[in-house]
């Protein structure tokens, strides 16, 4: 009896061993996948570009309060007092106007980034896949997410799984 618990409190100690000396951990960096990566710079320069206009009038509302709340000011003693409440409060309204037409350009511009993230994860997780099951990997971590404080450089695998996505991004625009 005291064989057969020996035997089996030695396997059970043997047994981490021998699957740890089985798994192989590799971490990829997602950021540096969505800033570096073909489709992730051409998905931002898509955003940009669809959001030019936008921005532009934007900057164009914020310079013209600028220039009225600047106005307002030069004329602010030799305004009448009704006057001056005039130009008040017609800054008032395109202070308020520019506020609500920026949360909607805030609004427009996080939900196509939310669908243009979304279509990007799935390339990102189909090459990460393909890579792990290619160079047998147990798991393949996201560095960014998971709070590892220390990483072998042996075990990221960053740059290896962007020259995944950027092929499979070229397979995919040939189609």
């Amino acid at each position: 009896m005291k064989k057969f618990l020996l035997l089996v409190m030695a396997l059970v100690l043997l047994l981490p061993a021998a699957a740890a000396a089985e798994t192989k951990i590799g971490v990829v960096n997602m950021l540096i996948l969505r800033d570096k990566s073909e489709p992730g710079m051409q998905a931002m320069q898509k955003l940009e570009g669809q959001f030019k206009d936008l921005k532009s009038q934007l900057e164009s509302q914020h310079k013209e309060i600028v220039a009225l709340q600047q106005d307002l000011q030069k004329q602010s003693l030799a305004l009448s007092q009704e006057a001056k409440m005039d130009k008040e409060v017609q800054l008032q309204k395109r202070m308020n106007d520019f506020r609500v037409n920026e949360q909607s350009y805030k609004r427009k511009i996080a939900q196509e980034k939310d669908k243009l993230m979304r279509d990007l994860l799935k390339i990102f997780f189909n090459a990460v896949e393909k890579y792990g099951e290619k160079h047998g990997y147990t798991m393949i971590l996201d560095r960014v997410g998971t709070g590892i404080v220390y990483l072998s450089e042996g075990n990221d695998v960053t740059n290896d799984i962007m020259v995944e996505v950027n092929a499979a991004w070229r397979e995919q625009q040939k189609q």
